[in-house]
């Protein structure tokens, strides 16, 4: 039995970022070498029923020593050590290569599931719920069982009272049944205090999972969906994955240009992004200093740009890996002249974007224009960088964002092309990349870059596809009825 967090549908916080399950800090020290990546749960083991007070009592006194705590191999003749902070701190319980069994609360054990959700960027700062869409936090169950004829285990989730396999197991499988799970905080060395999210392992359903049926069909082939509901789910989990943050980003910057077809005229306006630039200008500072702010802001769209286009080049690799390989090479005949895949590469190869303030710009208080300019670049010029350039130069340096601790430019190994996704020529590529509908009926109108190119993959068909249930809801309300 497998107890592990819900990965959760990606979502993102203003600055873009994405959401992410990680080792609560106050457990890294008690890692060891092969759980160094730091992305496994942490179960905690407790031998009394106040197990509850335990546990916020070492949050909040000694967090750094909660390892001591971690579940370890037991039997009834050989019992593992019962930490307790009345006694001086001891060494956390090293890896024993066996099964771990947990026993039920009338053996007096408690367990509890723990671990910090926080956002990919440096420093892995803790995601912040936002209540008001209904996020949630939860865990589930899984076991692994083998197929009959098969030496091999896949994961398999409970559904509807039954074990089911599962075709991705990093995703929730539509049906699964969850486990809430509660946060609290503790303090850091530095006294900065982080949250960790824990839940009760339920070790009392047993028996109902051990005599449970087993269902030899996969979630996703219970009901299987056709090609252009596959596409929709792809098309959503590209605007959740890539155009949310993408869009993001452009409303922190604001509005560079009226836009006369708007309803209504969309006037210019400046974006949160601005404010500190606005404030240096309001305090008088020096022109040093005012440059100093407006390039502290450029990181950090810079940083976040990467990431978005990390997370579209990894999309073109999993679902249209005809157009990365075109993207890859900079081999645009590798794809039928004429067909959709060729305008997204082409589309991707005629924008671009330059950046960084001239010596002569205007700081002038209220010049909307050199503002826009000198957070986003100008779309044309000499030393220009293409959108297909900065996706391989942020493909290359893949591992290096993944694992990052420090913001932007601090360090080595940052990808070696600077792009802004929410530059003014940049910008016009997002309603092209994505499908419209009518706001009042929610139909699909027309299809943009992504849903055509999706349509010529002959992958599509066959290649596993996200079992989100959020995504299949939000692609059968997109099509017209």
């Amino acid at each position: 039995m497998v107890a592990t967090p819900v990965r959760i549908r990606r979502k993102y916080l203003d600055q873009g970022h994405v959401v992410q399950w990680r080792t609560a800090s106050a457990l890294w020290r008690q890692r060891s070498q092969a759980q160094a990546d730091l992305k496994e749960p942490v179960i905690l083991r407790f031998a009394s029923d106040r197990f509850m007070e335990e546990f916020m009592a070492v949050a909040q006194q000694a967090p750094q020593r909660l390892g001591e705590w971690q579940a370890q191999y037991e039997t009834w003749r050989q019992l593992a050590p019962t930490p307790s902070l009345r006694l001086p701190p001891g060494n956390p319980p090293a890896p024993s290569g066996r099964t771990l069994k947990l026993y039920q609360p009338a053996h007096q054990r408690y367990y509890l599931i723990t671990a910090s959700l926080v956002c990919r960027q440096p420093g892995l700062p803790d995601k912040s719920l936002n209540l008001g869409q209904r996020e949630q936090v939860s865990f589930v169950v899984r076991r692994r069982l083998r197929p009959e004829g098969s030496t091999t285990p896949i994961e398999h989730a409970w559904v509807d009272g039954g074990w089911q396999p599962v075709d991705v197991p990093a995703q929730l499988a539509i049906g699964e049944e969850t486990f809430p799970m509660f946060p609290t905080t503790y303090p850091e060395s530095d006294g900065f205090r982080r949250r960790l999210f824990a839940g009760l392992v339920p070790v009392t359903e047993r028996e109902r999972y051990l005599t449970a049926p087993r269902r030899s069909l996969p979630v996703s082939e219970l009901a299987p969906p056709d090609i252009e509901d596959k596409i929709d789910r792809l098309v959503t989990l590209f605007n959740i994955d890539v155009l949310a943050p993408w869009r993001e980003l452009l409303r922190q910057v604001g509005i560079p240009f009226p836009d006369p077809d708007a309803e209504p005229p969309e006037t210019r306006t400046l974006g949160t992004a601005t404010t500190p630039i606005q404030e240096s200008l309001n305090e008088g500072v020096t022109r040093s200093e005012l440059k100093d702010t407006v390039t502290l802001q450029q990181h950090q769209f810079q940083l976040n740009s990467w990431y978005v286009l990390l997370d579209f080049a990894n999309f073109l690799d999993t679902y249209l890996p005809r157009v990365w390989q075109a993207v890859r090479d900079n081999n645009g005949s590798l794809l039928p002249a004429g067909s959709d895949q060729r305008a997204l590469f082409n589309a991707l190869t005629g924008t671009h974007a330059r950046f960084w303030p001239r010596e002569d710009d205007d700081f002038s208080l209220g010049n909307n224009d050199h503002f826009f300019e000198l957070l986003t670049g100008r779309g044309s010029g000499s030393g220009a960088v293409t959108l297909r350039q900065a996706m391989n130069a942020v493909k290359t340096a893949e591992n290096f964002l993944e694992s990052a601790t420090q913001n932007y430019p601090a360090g080595s190994g940052w990808p070696s092309q600077r792009f802004l996704v929410c530059g003014q020529a940049v910008r016009k590529l997002v309603p092209l990349l994505d499908d419209s509908h009518d706001p009042r009926t929610g139909a699909l109108i027309s299809t943009g870059l992504i849903h055509k190119a999706l349509a010529e993959e002959t992958a599509t068909a066959t290649r596993p596809l996200p079992q989100t249930p959020l995504a299949r809801e939000v692609s059968r309300s997109a099509r017209p009825s």
